[in-house]
């Protein structure tokens, strides 16, 4: 990853974190965009503007993110109805699948990302 870093950002002085931070909010919005569109990810954004928030960290395990995951209204259920994660996925496609539709939905300025990894209403 760091030579793609370097041949895509080359003599920008940004941290490597943070240019991996935008690639992987490009993509995820790309994805978001081709999948996820469509779906009705309002009872997503609602938890959020209702003053949710949704911390992830980076070493948790794939079980335990899911758990988190599943406190948010209706995002599991948007990953099985856009194929993301079908009901029987493993924890960690799971987890996967929601953090594409977190950062999607970060991506088209529904949600905000703070720093360490967590999710919250969208910055006014």
């Amino acid at each position: 990853m760091s030579g793609k870093l370097e041949l895509e950002y080359e003599g920008e002085m940004q941290g490597a974190r943070r240019v991996v931070r935008e690639l992987v909010s490009a993509a995820a919005g790309l994805t978001f965009e081709h999948l996820v569109r469509d779906a009705d990810c309002e009872s997503i954004v609602e938890y959020f503007e209702s003053g949710g928030v949704m911390q992830v960290s980076e070493d948790a395990a794939a079980a335990a993110c899911v758990e988190g995951f599943g406190q948010v209204p209706g995002l599991l259920e948007v990953t099985e109805l856009v194929g993301l994660a079908p009901k029987d996925a493993s924890a960690g496609l799971k987890a996967a699948a929601c953090e594409v539709v977190l950062e999607g939905l970060v991506a088209n300025r529904k949600i905000s990302r703070m720093l360490g990894g967590g999710y919250r209403a969208a910055k006014s």
